[in-house]
């Protein structure tokens, strides 16, 4: 169920739309979405664990020895750039002090994330002096440990960048 949010105040925040006076809701689910990334992780590294075990002989292989020329070389071998998750979502909070934003952001199927509100740490807080309350946004993701993400880039949605280019004065 998505709710639309007001104001926030004192750590309290109005909802608009989607509840109802004595329902039961989660205030934070910081933990639960941190278990579900950890266990992805976990899923994710027991897959490519899939070759066999070798019984050990005692003789080394091509593959230990690197005599068959299959090992990569480690001059000109170069580690593939890591795919950042991308995102796009709507700012809802800016705290250019304490270098956060708070975003409410479409799914983000790379990390199996759904639709949420949540705040972000952001790498370099100067660029949040560019956006304001209600911007649409595209977002780079990086994990900062683990089970956490930081913003690498943020920046006003493209569409936006096009009308605001286009505006005559």
């Amino acid at each position: 169920m998505e709710i639309e949010t007001g104001r926030e105040r004192n750590n309290a925040t109005e909802v608009l739309k989607g509840l109802t006076a004595g329902e039961d809701v989660v205030a934070s689910g910081q933990f639960l979405i941190d278990s579900e990334a950890s266990l992805s992780g976990v899923l994710a590294r027991l897959s490519q664990q899939n070759q066999p075990m070798q019984k050990d002989t005692g003789e080394m292989t091509s593959m230990q020895t690197g005599i068959d020329n299959k090992m990569p070389d480690k001059t000109t071998d170069k580690t593939p750039t890591e795919k950042m998750p991308q995102g796009r979502g709507e700012v809802m909070d800016i705290d250019v002090k304490a270098g956060k934003v708070t975003l409410h952001h479409e799914p983000i199927a790379e990390i199996g994330w759904p639709a949420m509100t949540m705040g972000f740490k952001v790498k370099d807080r100067s660029q949040l002096a560019k956006l304001k309350i209600g911007d649409p946004v595209e977002f780079d993701l990086k994990a900062d440990d683990p089970d956490q993400y930081m913003i690498e880039r943020i920046e006003k949605s493209a569409a936006m960048k096009a009308s605001v280019n286009g505006a005559k004065p």
